[in-house]
């Protein structure tokens, strides 16, 4: 429905604002992923985007209003957030690229657009040309495939809007950009899968592959699974991205994915991981080594962490606003058997902001950071300068199958009573620091550094 825009009190337009993507149902304290009401819901809000028609000026007063063509039942703001956006951008030199409207594609109708832009895509790795997609709305049925040098440019992430318009079963939908060799290069648009309206086992993602020396920057991609699913890539780069509102992770670097960057990033209402490393074992991948998340900001995860360290070795965390999540920790090093990963060492966590992080999830009362070694080890892994403020609970909590195994240790040794109730207080520091499990844990304060 649409709700009308006055400003300084006159009527300027009626803004399309809707909950298609937002109300999920299931069992409560779950991630339910039905659309059909019925158990607990959540996801109670979501983002619409919208380009104002009349340009505003410092000192503008904007004012929402209900009026009679307005059919909506009730609406809920939130937030509105202001930006001047860019003017489109200019294509490339002449001579240096190619046009999709050459091809065929048309950006002002509803007709499928997906076969010209794979002819221009083709053509232009042959001629060694970039790839222009101008300013216009494109609809997508099959997904792009850039294997090697090929470079996409568009006309800015408020300009050039590429909408996926079907949905699959397949791992990775039919929308969207797969990323494979040597140098594939994305920049300068927006993406929706405009059909997604949960999780539940369909694919619809923003970017996935295995490619080296890749690199995606100044894009906008919403309202899909996953944004970003990079496996097995390796020396890529993140930047100046929005990733808003996906079912799952935002940006995932997983299966031995190493060498990249992800910076200067902002991921908003996500349904799973903001930021994620996961260096799984189960395909047999070497370990995740040497990826920087850093500078990004990553807010109100309405489901899994804000930022998930699982495995691998040499990276860095550093710099990172990540804030609002009521369900997890915002920052958590979690090496969970449920998903078996590599070991974690020599990396850094350092300068981020956690803010009103931690929940009550599974009734474990998380911490801010929350940090669980549970299927396989963590070590010289240093957690320093970052700033903790307002947790839900705890502002670190460490949780390991070390603690149990440690206390049960000590208690069949005689170290502690046999018979009543044994507090947490009850147990000597000292002692418990000593036992063969408990050696798990080591701090050194005065450096100003908790390392495990």
């Amino acid at each position: 429905a649409t709700l009308s825009l006055f400003i300084n009190g006159k009527f300027s337009e009626a803004i399309t604002l809707s909950s298609r993507h937002n109300w999920l149902y299931g069992e409560p304290g779950q991630n339910g992923q039905s659309n059909t009401p019925g158990g607990a819901p959540h996801v109670f809000w979501e983002e619409s985007r919208y380009f104002l028609k009349s340009a505003l000026n410092p000192g503008d007063a904007l004012e929402f209003r209900k009026q009679e063509k307005d059919t909506a039942a009730f609406y809920r703001v939130d937030l509105i957030e202001l930006e001047q956006a860019p003017p489109p951008l200019a294509p490339p030199a002449a001579g240096t690229f190619l046009s999709v409207t050459d091809f065929g594609a048309n950006g002002t109708d509803q007709a499928d657009d997906s076969d010209a832009i794979i002819a221009c895509i083709k053509a232009a790795g042959e001629q060694n040309k970039i790839v222009w997609i101008p300013a216009g709305n494109y609809q997508q049925s099959k997904r792009f495939e850039l294997n090697g040098p090929i470079t996409v440019r568009g006309a800015g992430m408020w300009h050039t809007n590429i909408l996926g318009t079907e949905l699959t079963k397949d791992f990775a939908g039919k929308m969207g950009f797969s990323l494979r060799g040597d140098g594939p290069k994305v920049s300068d648009l927006y993406l929706e899968c405009v059909p997604q309206t949960s999780r539940g086992g369909l694919g619809g993602k923003g970017f996935t592959g295995s490619a080296s020396n890749w690199s995606v920057e100044n894009v906008w991609i919403t309202h899909t699974q996953v944004g970003f699913w990079m496996s097995v890539a390796n020396k890529g780069v993140v930047r100046n991205c929005r990733v808003r509102f996906t079912y799952a992770d935002a940006i995932n670097l997983n299966r031995g994915a190493s060498d990249n960057l992800v910076e200067n990033n902002h991921v908003r209402g996500c349904g799973d991981d903001g930021l994620a490393i996961l260096s799984e074992t189960e395909r047999k991948d070497p370990p995740a080594k040497g990826n920087i998340l850093r500078n990004n900001t990553v807010s109100a995860i309405w489901w899994g962490h804000n930022c998930d360290l699982a495995g691998g070795s040499g990276h860095l965390v550093e710099g990172n606003l990540l804030a609002d999540n009521a369900m997890m920790g915002v920052f958590t090093i979690n090496m969970t058997s449920a998903f078996p990963n590599h070991p974690l060492s020599d990396s850094i966590v350092r300068r981020n902001a956690l803010v009103r992080g931690g929940g009550n999830y599974v009734k474990q009362k998380r911490g801010a950071a929350w940090m669980f070694a549970d299927s396989t080890t963590v070590t010289n892994v240093v957690f320093e300068e970052n700033v903790i403020e307002s947790p839900m609970y705890s502002g670190i909590q460490i949780t390991t199958a070390s603690a149990i195994c440690a206390v049960l240790d000590m208690l069949a040794k005689g170290d502690l009573p046999r018979q009543g109730f044994i507090r947490q207080e009850d147990i000597a520091l000292d002692a418990f620091l000593a036992n063969r499990f408990g050696k798990a844990y080591a701090q050194n304060e005065t450096a100003g550094r908790l390392v495990a």
